[in-house]
């Protein structure tokens, strides 16, 4: 086989599209939207940072389908298609309110510990 041959089949999961099972999930302050690829457990759980959403992992996807491992990608609450908590206000010890950052920190640390068994998928 030669290298140009194996970017060729490289290329075409690249254009190809994932069919994904769409998910709801609802949890204390709100529900999480979560994709599921179908294929072989144990999952990889796609998880992206901030300020993105899942589709920071667009591109990867079709890699890891296409090797035929189940893949799961989920927005944190308050990011991509998942609800938006209203911003609880937060009291430091220096009686100044934080809204919004204090939330999304508490929001990634709460989120992070999701399992594909803790999401319902």
């Amino acid at each position: 086989m030669t290298q140009d041959s194996a970017e060729s089949g490289a290329d075409k999961y690249m254009d190809s599209k994932p069919v994904f099972a769409e998910h709801h999930v609802p949890r204390e302050q709100g529900r999480v939207y979560a994709r599921d690829y179908k294929g072989a457990d144990p999952a990889f759980v796609l998880m992206h940072g901030l300020p993105d959403n899942l589709h920071i992992w667009d591109d990867l996807i079709p890699y890891l389908v296409a090797s035929g491992r189940r893949v799961v990608s989920f927005d944190f609450l308050g990011f991509g298609a998942s609800d938006k908590p209203p911003a609880r206000p937060i009291v430091s010890s220096s009686n100044s309110v934080t809204s919004k950052p204090s939330w999304r920190c508490w929001a990634l640390a709460r989120s992070s510990r999701l399992r594909t068994t803790r999401l319902g998928l």
